[in-house]
């Protein structure tokens, strides 16, 4: 099996979601000054980001993201932070913004190459199991709730990042593309100063 189908997809039961929209910062950056929320019909995509800090230092504490101007954050534990509601914009995803929710997975994770960025300072995670379960459930939720349709790693629209990075990107976004039937704009989609998705990422732990 491609997928790490067989670990048990979070439930609400599990109280894994964490509501800090009254706490998060709205100061200026990048949470966009536009005083009329966009309408949920707007909003189709979702994008995959990496923190790039280091996971044992930022911890499980949902209250340590409040700074975090994406909508919603995943700590290596598998809680999810949400932020922002969907209908602000957070300025995170480049030109995706518009239409797209952010997700942050905590964690300086690996390239294609197997190399950290500035491991000294930022850390050498891998993705946990729980991040990734916690990843595909906020997949399936905002797809039965949002009507998201598309998924995207930020890397599409700033091609300089590792970000996601293969190991969330393989288990979560190209798992919404093969399982759920979400489109990623194809092998191909950028936008702006973006680069598409690299061929290693699609195909990152799959077995021979």
């Amino acid at each position: 099996m491609p997928y790490v189908d067989h670990f048990r997809m979070p439930s609400l039961e599990d109280n894994f979601l964490f509501d800090e929209t009254a706490n998060s910062r709205k100061d200026g950056g990048r949470i966009s000054t536009r005083r009329t929320p966009r309408p949920l019909s707007r909003v189709t995509g979702l994008v995959l980001h990496q923190t790039a800090i280091p996971s044992q230092r930022a911890g499980n504490d949902p209250s340590r993201y409040r700074g975090v101007r994406t909508h919603y954050v995943i700590t290596p534990d598998g809680s999810v932070v949400q932020n922002h509601a969907e209908t602000v914009v957070c300025n995170a995803s480049n030109r995706l913004n518009g239409w797209t929710v952010a997700v942050e997975f905590v964690g300086n994770f690996r390239s294609e190459r197997g190399r950290w960025w500035n491991p000294s300072r930022a850390g050498s995670d891998h993705v946990t199991t729980d991040q990734i379960m916690s990843g595909r459930w906020l997949v399936i939720y905002c797809r039965d709730f949002f009507n998201i349709t598309h998924v995207y790693g930020h890397k599409q629209s700033n091609g300089g990042k590792n970000c996601p990075g293969p190991d969330i990107w393989y288990h979560v976004g190209q798992w919404a593309v093969d399982v759920l039937g979400l489109s990623d704009g194809g092998p191909n989609y950028k936008i702006g100063k973006g680069a598409p998705i690299p061929a290693a990422w699609r195909t990152w732990n799959r077995p021979p």
